[in-house]
């Protein structure tokens, strides 16, 4: 199992990789700040198709068939990283990334749920989950330390180093058991939808919380470089790379104190924690106070680990052996179409009335979302 969550904290730690070093790709080939939302954004559009069709794959051809492509593909995604010449190299090898990670991160949970107890299931699958946040937020905050401290190749070092960790995880999985038996008939099926008897809840309290938790990070992680420079007028790399570590590995640490907790409170409290960083880190850009946004974010990265396991533990709670599959597949798509559609936004009300203007806006649209979310419960027996 070890291994195993070796594998997944490598694979899931290139995903924002490339946060840190956006500030460097604005300069080096001339995008603005909606071309570089876009860039962020791609990786989520490549993500939800891949999620959906790759990774259920894996429960009729084995978890290894499809684990290792995936994974090669992944040393072959740093390569581009490494040679992109041109902006357009640069989002074709983020959209591969998209898929990459859309194939091995639901797969490598259920090989680790495969090698687990039925009592352990519970624990193993957060555990899986912790590993998930840490490894998304421990990509950034060591790029934006690699290319902050050693000036060398900076726009190729972190993915070389990326490469080289990709490759050995890759070792370790061949060395694990398979658990599945080949199927002789592969049927390739979208698992999304939702039971009509959870439908209220799902779509009035689970849906909307993952949608604003994941549109808010998705624009800390796109945008946060840049903020550092442009409002705190810094040029330290390193400051925006471990502000993303913070927020999300803060995130995964804080689900171990929630573990027993009912998962609509849990919620609740999450995306109140949540809007109070985020106004937190807001002031932070209009005082230019390094700390004020140390501390929003620490809140925020708090607040989003709550939000997170609650709302996912919620449509566990819900569904049913059956159907499971499909539930979880509606909600990360219903996640990651927040890390598409108001990054993008962003981006494009920043070319407009600034960033900091932007992130108001932002702002003001998850904390009145948000508030109507906490008083869902309050309205009728949905649960």
């Amino acid at each position: 199992m070890k291994r195993l969550l070796f594998a997944l904290l490598i694979m899931t730690l290139g995903a924002n990789l490339p946060a840190p070093l956006f500030p460097l790709y604005q300069a080096h080939f001339g995008l603005n700040s909606l071309e570089i939302t876009a860039l962020y954004a791609i990786y989520a559009v490549a993500l939800i198709p891949s999620l959906l069709l790759i990774g259920p794959l894996s429960d009729q051809v084995g978890r290894r068939p499809v684990i290792v492509p995936m994974m090669l593909l992944g040393v072959v995604v740093t390569g581009l990283f490494v040679w992109a010449p041109n902006s357009t190299i640069l989002f074709i090898a983020r959209a591969i990334e998209g898929i990459v990670l859309g194939g091995v991160i639901g797969t490598i949970t259920a090989f680790i749920v495969d090698y687990s107890l039925p009592g352990q299931i519970p624990r193993v699958t957060m555990l899986a989950s912790i590993t998930t946040m840490i490894g998304f937020g421990l990509g950034p905050g060591m790029g934006g330390v690699v290319v902050e401290y050693i000036p060398w190749h900076v726009l190729q070092l972190p993915y070389l180093l990326h490469g080289i960790l990709t490759i050995i995880a890759l070792i370790a999985v061949l060395t694990v058991r398979e658990t599945i038996s080949h199927s002789d008939r592969i049927v390739w099926r979208i698992h999304i939808g939702v039971p009509a008897e959870v439908r209220r809840p799902f779509f009035s309290f689970i849906v909307p919380a993952c949608f604003l938790l994941f549109a808010l990070n998705g624009t800390v992680i796109a945008l946060i470089p840049g903020y550092v420079g442009t409002v705190l007028h810094s040029e330290n790399l390193a400051i925006g790379g471990l502000i993303i570590f913070v927020l999300l590995g803060v995130g995964g640490l804080a689900q171990l104190f929630v573990q027993r907790r009912a998962p609509v409170p849990v919620t609740q409290v999450g995306l109140v924690l949540t809007i109070v960083g985020a106004w937190i880190m807001l002031e932070a850009g209009r005082s230019a106070s390094i700390v004020y946004l140390f501390t929003g974010i620490l809140i925020q990265g708090i607040g989003s680990g709550l939000t997170f396991k609650g709302s996912l533990g919620l449509a566990g709670m819900l569904s049913k052996p059956a159907t499971r599959a499909h539930m979880f597949s509606s909600y990360y798509v219903a996640a990651y179409l927040g890390a598409i559609v108001p990054v993008v936004m962003v981006g494009w009300l920043t070319l407009i009335f600034g960033l900091q203007s932007a992130l108001f806006i932002l702002t003001s649209f998850i904390t009145a979302g948000s508030l109507l979310i906490i008083l869902v419960p309050l309205w009728g027996p949905v649960f």
